[in-house]
């Protein structure tokens, strides 16, 4: 949808320090959508979509 919408790709932190501990974050947010607690996932998104939108180049 972010891409339908002319946004970059979330940036889920999947590189770089702390890459372990997003990854883990992630997929435990994904266990928890499972059984349709998508509070924790919603805010991963949000988080990682604000993280892009504040480092992609202007213009």
């Amino acid at each position: 949808m972010v891409f339908q919408a002319g946004l970059p790709g979330p940036d889920y932190g999947f590189v770089g320090r702390g890459a372990g501990k997003a990854r883990a974050a992630y997929l435990e947010a994904v266990r928890r959508g499972y059984v349709q607690d998508h509070e924790v996932l919603t805010a991963l998104f949000v988080e990682a979509l604000e993280r892009r939108l504040r480092t992609r180049p202007r213009g």
